[in-house]
């Protein structure tokens, strides 16, 4: 039988190999020398033309569906901000931290890559509804592990 102490340096350390595996994964995707589908130069773009040419959903853009993508690349972070600090606003402030440092190491570092005030945004509503989502998720358990059966 495990103890406290176990459980607690068993989530301690899956806590820190998460973390580093968000970490690698994220920074692969940022850091790649190419940011993807900018100019039009993969399938994505004549799929959508085909689409917009066709009459469907012409409300959708590339600047569009890489808004939407980076907000799904940081609930993650938003969501392992909050296990860590159990704050939303604090784990909004990490995620905008993480964003605006990857913003300035893409303009600085990174070849063919640009800052983004759009990315920031995103990035940081991401980690927002992340964090959000956990602490809703968090409340709505203790909520109802505390209510006593009725008899």
């Amino acid at each position: 039988m495990s103890t406290n102490r176990e459980s607690s340096q068993t989530a301690w350390g899956l806590r820190i190999v998460w973390t580093g595996v968000l970490a690698i994964l994220i920074g692969l995707i940022v850091f790649w020398p190419d940011p993807g589908d900018v100019a039009g130069s993969s399938g994505l773009t004549a799929w959508l033309d085909q689409l917009h040419a066709a009459g469907s959903l012409t409300w959708v853009t590339i600047s569009r569906l890489e808004f939407t993508a980076n907000i799904i690349m940081f609930l993650p972070v938003g969501a392992t901000a909050w296990w860590w600090t159990a704050s939303v606003a604090n784990s909004t402030l990490i995620g905008f931290c993480a964003t605006a440092f990857i913003e300035i190491m893409q303009s600085f570092a990174v070849p063919g890559r640009f800052s983004d005030i759009r990315d920031i945004i995103a990035n940081t509503l991401g980690a927002v509804i992340g964090a959000a989502g956990c602490a809703l998720v968090h409340y709505l358990l203790a909520r109802r592990s505390s209510q006593t059966p009725e008899i």
